[in-house]
């Protein structure tokens, strides 16, 4: 398999978040600072504080997203190793966060980190939590999961659209991946979803789709040549 990722902005984007995350609460404990020794500078003060917590915030979530260890490409990389040549799987790339290029399909990989039993009725996705392995409380709607799906699937539409505009269709396939260990799915075949310890299997069996044409696919391995890590 080959993989194509920009290990240089995973990292900016994990300094910038820890930048972000301690210059955040730096602003703020200067902020308390200022309003115990100038309290007549309120707005001044509330004004540090709130562009503090914001980029604490915004940190936070940047840090979380961009661990050095436990990020989704690491766990989808692990999960396909062993995927023959023809298989490209391109990270934070092409508008999704994982698309994966094979023979059968062009897909749309969705990470899915939350823990629950989910189950589809009358098209609606679902979830109940777990509480020591056991289903605890009404289930409730997950259809928020679906609708990124739909928008990262969009999303890589219309970046291989604008890459390839004279081709005139495409079908592109949206797969849920659940990558919690405590995640249980009940199975529906109206629907792409696997949980992440058989995401291979399942690709080596979907259903063929009009794939990328060979002279597609390898001029979007030029166009990345310079983010290849093969295995």
């Amino acid at each position: 398999m080959q993989r194509y990722i920009n290990f240089r902005r995973i990292g900016r984007m994990r300094r910038a978040g820890q930048v972000l995350s301690f210059g955040g609460l730096g602003l703020m404990v200067l902020a308390l600072v200022l309003s115990l020794g100038q309290p007549e500078a309120f707005g001044m003060t509330m004004g540090l504080a709130l562009v503090g917590l914001l980029g604490s915030q915004i940190g936070t979530m940047l840090m979380r997203r961009w661990p050095e260890r436990g990020r989704s490409d690491q766990v989808i990389d692990a999960a396909l190793k062993g995927l023959d040549r023809r298989h490209s799987l391109y990270h934070y790339e092409l508008g999704c966060r994982h698309a994966l290029i094979s023979p059968r399909a062009t897909m749309a990989l969705i990470p899915i980190g939350e823990a629950g039993i989910f189950e589809w009725r009358e098209g609606t996705l679902w979830r109940t939590r777990l509480k020591k392995g056991v289903a605890s409380g009404k289930p409730s709607s997950a259809d928020r999961l679906v609708d990124q799906a739909e928008r990262e699937t969009a999303d890589l539409e219309r970046n291989l659209r604008r890459r390839f505009p004279e081709r005139a269709s495409w079908e592109i396939l949206p797969i849920l991946v659940f990558c919690h260990e405590q995640a249980r799915l009940e199975r529906d075949e109206a629907h792409s979803a696997i949980h992440l310890k058989k995401l291979k299997e399942y690709l080596r069996n979907i259903p063929r789709r009009p794939p990328l044409a060979d002279a597609e696919s390898a001029a979007l391995a030029v166009s990345f040549s310079s983010l290849l890590q093969e295995e």
